[in-house]
């Protein structure tokens, strides 16, 4: 599993667990406008206006990929190598977004959570045998690494982005607006036909069973994907974290304008790293 797999796999139990990561915003209300999210089907991703001023998930690849070579370049003044960096080259497909709950039926049935899109780093495991490498490893990287400025990634050694503050109290926002849980209360009932069961009151993840097969996992996981898209529930719950964005930019224009800047200076960087080193 590549570096910035393990930090998606751990931001995906962050949102299972929205009230805990989320920031300040205002208060739900059923007067806040409904915005504008885009489904990605084709790379199971959701885009928000929130992200115009963050890291795209591609972005987010170049950025982990030039930390990978300058921290490669570390190693080589100590004598060693970066052992995953013939690996990381930025052409994997992202986690899937399931910010809220499965949908994409097509996908699941065919990849179930997604976790076989997440590409295993043979180097990973010559890091992790040697403990004097990786202690080297751990080392260089504190020093070279690009910060990531996504709604999904925490910034390394500081607060949360205001882009990351901002997502996860809109998601919040939107799981508890009168019309984002009437959203859900039809997802229930559509799942519950079915015989599957929601791991929460709140949330729109299951109650999956550790003893169950992949093909089960895949059934309930496609079940609830196709009660998803039938009724359009993550479509209306992203267009509701949408209206919520679009309130807390305009509260918060000049730091995310500021972030944006800092942004592009970080995409620049990544960018004269790969170059250098013949990506």
């Amino acid at each position: 599993m590549s570096r910035s797999a393990a930090k998606i796999l751990l931001t995906v139990a962050c949102l299972v667990l929205l009230a805990g990561c989320a920031g300040q915003a205002p208060g739900p209300s059923s007067k806040t406008p409904i915005g504008n999210a885009k489904l990605d089907a084709d790379n199971t991703q959701i885009v928000y206006p929130i992200d115009t001023y963050g890291m795209t998930w591609r972005d987010v690849q170049k950025v982990d990929y030039a930390s990978e070579v300058l921290t490669n370049d570390c190693l080589r003044k100590k004598g060693s190598a970066n052992p995953k960096l013939p690996y990381e080259k930025p052409s994997y497909k992202p986690f899937p977004d399931w910010t809220f709950g499965y949908w994409n039926a097509d996908f699941t049935a065919r990849y179930g959570l997604g976790e076989s899109l997440i590409p295993s780093n043979p180097g990973t495991k010559q890091l992790v045998g040697s403990e004097t490498l990786l202690a080297a490893y751990d080392t260089c990287l504190k020093k070279t690494e690009l910060p990531v400025l996504d709604h999904l990634r925490l910034v390394s050694d500081g607060p949360p982005s205001i882009v990351f503050d901002g997502f996860h109290a809109s998601v919040n926002q939107a799981l508890s607006d009168p019309r984002g849980q009437k959203l859900r209360a039809q997802w229930v009932t559509c799942i519950k036909k079915e015989g599957i069961e929601p791991a929460d009151k709140v949330q729109l993840g299951l109650r999956l069973d550790s003893s169950w097969s992949n093909e089960q996992l895949y059934k309930a996981v496609t079940v609830s994907a196709t009660c998803s898209d039938q009724l359009k529930v993550v479509q209306g719950l992203a267009n509701l974290a949408a209206g919520f964005q679009a309130q807390y930019i305009h509260q918060h224009e000049a730091q995310f304008v500021e972030i944006q800047k800092q942004r592009d200076k970080i995409l620049k960087k990544a960018d004269q790293i790969i170059a250098a080193h013949g990506g």
